[in-house]
């Protein structure tokens, strides 16, 4: 390919996206474990005369952005296109950029699908109003037979599938997305089984003759051995606390976003403040607008330090004035954006809901941060859950 100046460089920077906590762990919900947490940046870097051009894609608006420098290497001008035909000279580098990207994405979802690059794994989710535990492990001792061994727990029952391609992403993912990302690939399950004693009666009722097809069921029972017990201590650690489908507190610092998340405001009259101070006592769970007027009566008391603090080089006098916001009971939320408002309270805390199946069912917060927990992403999957199982929460149902 002929490119419009001297090509320095072409890359692919791939960039975490993995949420962070405040102490700067990482969350620990099963929900994410397995999902392809990075940004693909594909990007190209020109030399034109001793001017430096880079050239890369925006991997959030998709806009193909072009930043040119001066003979001192500092940037001159950053031109954005909304539109591949809009780049003129260098509209052929974005065509490789974006089948640069295509292939890393490929790359890295293709080890996500295949069990052989992580030795074990192991989740859980909801499938059906129903809790499934479950975990695959590879024939690393007889990798010829190319074995892989997927284990489902559901209401008392192992279940082990043996198949020749790695089953986890499919079982991980919905439906939908799995489809999205790899196609609707055939299941290759080639047996399956139901307890250890199971696949040991098997091989007794085997002649000595076979002994390879001997060794290949004594491998599946230790699989099926092995598995229940990662199983089971997985079910254990969800019970307890230690594991988590989808943890709240990690994804989200007030509770209210889970009602955003969900879609809910309208329903719960959610009652929202603007971003630049939020006051720390409005974090009640039913809030009247009338209360939260009262609440945020001393922001136009701050506004004028707040101008001050804006237009004052950093320094004691603005330190001050920050430790002075905070003793006063104030979050400063401005680096959040202009337009941001923060939920703070709801007015109705029991509103009803009807189901795509025309049921109606009542939910209130604390159902929606259960359902949040049990991975569950919709109204419709919280609302038919509990109406089969009259809870959300995760110790009472295990």
């Amino acid at each position: 390919m002929e490119y419009p100046y001297t090509l320095i460089k072409k890359d692919v920077k791939c960039i975490s996206d993995d949420i962070m906590n405040l102490e700067q762990e990482p969350y620990d919900s099963l929900d994410m474990n397995y999902r392809n947490c990075c940004t693909v940046i594909p990007y190209m870097e020109f030399d034109n005369d001793g001017k430096r051009i880079v050239i890369w894609i925006d991997p959030h608006l998709e806009n193909y952005l072009v930043r040119r420098y001066n003979e001192e290497n500092k940037e001159q001008k950053l031109d954005t296109f909304k539109s591949l035909d809009d780049t003129g000279e260098f509209t052929a580098c974005f065509n490789e950029l974006c089948a640069m990207r295509a292939s890393e994405e490929k790359r890295m979802y293709d080890i996500l699908n295949d069990t052989r690059n992580f030795f074990r794994r192991v989740s859980a989710k909801v499938v059906d109003n129903e809790i499934h535990v479950f975990g695959e492990i590879y024939n690393y001792y007889l990798p010829k037979a190319t074995e892989y061994y997927f284990m489902d727990y559901c209401n008392g029952e192992y279940t082990l599938y043996v198949s020749k391609s790695s089953r986890f992403m499919k079982m991980y993912l919905s439906k939908e997305k799995y489809e999205k990302i790899y196609g609707n690939a055939n299941d290759s399950i080639t047996e399956q089984y139901s307890s250890v004693n199971e696949i040991e009666e098997m091989i007794l009722n085997l002649s000595d003759k076979v002994y390879k097809k001997k060794v290949i069921l004594a491998l599946r029972g230790q699989a099926f051995g092995s598995l229940k017990a990662y199983i089971d201590m997985l079910y254990e650690q969800l019970i307890s606390g230690n594991a988590h489908i989808r943890n709240v507190s990690q994804f989200y610092d007030n509770k209210y976003d889970v009602i955003e998340f969900f879609g809910a405001e309208a329903e719960f009259e959610c009652v929202s403040v603007p971003f630049k101070m939020l006051p720390e006592n409005a974090d009640v769970e039913i809030i009247t607008p009338d209360q939260i007027l009262t609440d945020v009566e001393h922001l136009d008391d701050t506004e004028e330090t707040e101008q001050e603090e804006d237009t004052e080089a950093e320094g004691t006098e603005e330190k001050e004035s920050k430790e002075k916001s905070l003793k006063a009971g104030v979050i400063d939320l401005r680096g959040l954006g202009k337009d941001l408002k923060v939920i703070v309270g709801i007015s109705n805390g029991n509103p009803e809901f009807t189901l795509s199946d025309g049921r109606k069912i009542r939910l209130t917060l604390d159902d929606l941060i259960d359902g949040y927990e049990l991975g569950l992403s919709s109204i419709d999957e919280v609302g038919s859950f509990l109406l089969e199982h009259d809870s959300l929460k995760i110790k009472e149902l295990l």
